[in-house]
């Protein structure tokens, strides 16, 4: 019998309507907690006044934390409120900010939304890494940006004048172009002008922009309203309000701002719940994932959120290294994943380790949204070992399930209610073709439900209805549980995969190594170079032995396997760590075709049948 670590995160009863067609509508039996104020910035207010010293936002400086308290970030924000409008910053014109967090851009976005000055975040991606501007110039030309806002003028200054042409004003905390940040956070507080700013905002005014992260298309900019930020706000008071109310969480985050799910998702739990938030300086790639681990050694957080690929790179580090773990699981009250499924092989890893470390097995917690939906629509909270269940509405949300035409009880998502945007930004035509007649949006997913009579034990990811393809032979090839199910079985060599076979005659697919783990292997792969290592017969061999665990049909298992070495370029994967499966396959044709040779290569593992 397993030990838990018990916590307090409410589930409300489900109500089911069952409509024509097969048509169900779910919500739950319980309403959302109404906010107290009407933005994210009257929080920081809020903690200046009843714990003006406790840290609000830490960054990493070598080797110590930057820090700002709530009563220095409060008087930040308001000299920044200030200096904005006296700069001529107008009410509700957006400013188009093109660093990554940072103390800096979390002043500048409670400042924006304290006057209601939306502002709209873009990956660094698109400025500095990006091989020309065209994206962020196109950015640029929807939102018509009043000011731009980057941490360096030396890092971002191509960028910058790649975008003189919209006549924004030129904001930085280093450099000598246009305001200077030192300045403008010593800026004399004018209330009477913060508060004329304040009066003009209304329910439906836009406080963020969102960029959709393109994962499967171009980016389109979402606009969210304050109401919309209220909803997430009262989403995030019904989850958490009892969970801390002895205590003040400590988060550690490296969830871009510039996505809806770090950007307001956990923006708004650090402001709401009074938290103690340090920028992780990683991310879940093989270059900077040690970023994280150097700073999960020196905190432990309360909660711990990240995509599925950055858990499987965490458990490796965590079986080998028991000084992190005890760190790790010393606070954590539970462990949530989003955007991609987690492999089942991953979380039991984890959760080996949860009770070898302190005894207890973690609670998962999983979501499911869009930067559409303000990151959240459905929440599962538990102890489980079904990694693909996403839960049940959230209060206030609506799920409209629509079965699908193959059958196999799926159904298309659809999703209403106040945490739902009201239509794409200046695209009227994308925004009629996302909503239905009675003003469901559609997410362009497939759910299942775990159990058909009881909605209550909630809902399972059952992939992107786009991904998905057929064969050859007219079967429908399920891109999100082939990849799942190639995780699994190829566990713990591969961190993740792109499934391939359109209009071929079987399932195929390229697949990123876990090196740690696969140089463990023997020691002939122990220092070799990661393309031998991707190459070597050992590994291949061992991947044809895993590839033989594969159950299910034709259409769903892995005739194929091919190890990339170089990892995914920017265009290839999101900042959230969702692989974009159309664009690989398109980038990396020449290995597609190597892998559909009539004579697969040695370095292909090939499934035993084939032989």
């Amino acid at each position: 019998m397993h030990q838990e670590r018990q916590v307090n995160i409410p589930r409300a009863k489900v109500r089911m309507v069952k409509r024509e067609h097969g048509v169900l509508v779910l919500s739950v039996d319980a309403e959302s907690i109404r906010p107290e104020y009407l933005g994210v910035a009257d929080y920081v207010s809020h903690y200046a006044r009843s714990h003006p010293d406790h840290m609000a936002v830490r960054q990493r400086d070598g080797d110590i934390w930057r820090e700002i308290s709530w009563s220095m970030l409060t008087e930040q924000m308001l000299s920044v409120a200030t200096g904005l409008l006296k700069a001529g910053v107008e009410f509700q014109r957006p400013i188009l900010a093109l660093s990554g967090n940072s103390i800096e851009l979390f002043v500048l976005l409670m400042a924006a939304d304290y006057v209601g000055i939306p502002v709209a975040a873009v990956s660094p991606a698109y400025s500095i890494k990006a091989k020309d501007f065209s994206k962020l110039q196109g950015f640029s030309e929807l939102l018509n940006p009043q000011l731009i806002f980057a941490d360096s003028f030396e890092r971002y200054g191509k960028a910058i004048e790649a975008l003189e042409s919209s006549n924004a004003q030129v904001l930085t905390v280093t450099g000598s172009k246009g305001l200077i940040w030192n300045e403008i956070i010593h800026t004399e507080v004018d209330p009477h002008l913060i508060a004329q700013s304040r009066e003009r905002i209304q329910i439906e005014s836009v406080a963020r922009i969102f960029f959709t992260s393109g994962s499967t298309g171009m980016p389109k900019a979402v606009p969210l309203t304050y109401r919309n930020v209220q909803a997430t706000i009262g989403q995030c008071l019904y989850l958490h309000t009892d969970l801390f109310k002895e205590e003040r969480p400590v988060l550690l985050d490296w969830m871009p701002w510039s996505h809806a799910a770090g950007g307001l998702w956990g923006i708004v739990r650090t402001t709401v719940l009074g938290g103690d938030l340090h920028i992780d300086d990683g991310r879940p790639v093989p270059e900077e994932f040690d970023l994280t681990l150097r700073n999960l050694r020196e905190v432990s957080p309360s909660i711990m959120g990240m995509a599925p690929v950055a858990w499987t790179m965490l458990a490796p580090a965590l079986e080998s290294d028991a000084a992190l773990a005890r760190t790790f699981f010393h606070r954590l009250k539970y462990c949530v994943f989003g955007s991609a499924s987690l492999p089942r092989s991953v979380w039991e890893r984890i959760q080996r380790v949860a009770e070898k470390t302190v005894g207890e097995r973690m609670v998962l917690c999983s979501g499911y949204g869009s930067t559409e939906t303000s990151a959240i629509g459905s929440f599962f909270s538990g102890f489980t070992d079904d990694v693909s269940n996403v839960g049940t509405p959230v209060p206030g949300s609506e799920l409209k399930l629509v079965p699908l035409p193959s059958g196999e009880g799926r159904y298309e998502v659809r999703m209403r209610g106040d945490h739902v945007f009201a239509g794409y930004l200046n695209r009227p035509d994308l925004t009629d073709e996302a909503f239905d007649e009675e003003g469901f949006f559609s997410l362009g997913d497939a759910l299942t439900l775990v159990d058909p009579d009881d909605p209550d034990l909630g809902l399972m990811f059952a992939g992107r209805i786009g991904e998905d393809f057929k064969l050859v032979t007219g079967s429908w090839v399920r891109t999100g549980a082939a990849r799942l199910q190639l995780l699994e079985a190829c566990s713990p060599l591969v961190r993740d995969a792109v499934i391939c076979g359109h209009d071929r005659d079987f399932v195929a697919a390229m697949a990123w190594p876990n090196v740690a783990n696969c140089r463990q292997l023997h020691d002939d792969l122990a220092h070799i170079p990661i393309d031998q290592l991707c190459r070597h017969p050992r590994l291949i061999e061992e991947l044809v032995r895993k590839l033989a665990k594969q159950s299910g049909s034709t259409s769903a298992r892995i005739s194929r396997l091919l190890l990339l070495a170089d990892p995914p370029e920017n265009a290839e994967i999101s900042e959230k760590g969702y692989v974009n499966q159309a664009a690989v396959r398109i980038r990396r044709h020449k290995l597609v075709d190597i892998l559909y040779q009539s004579q697969p290569e040695p370095f292909v593992a090939v499934e035993n049948h084939e032989h």
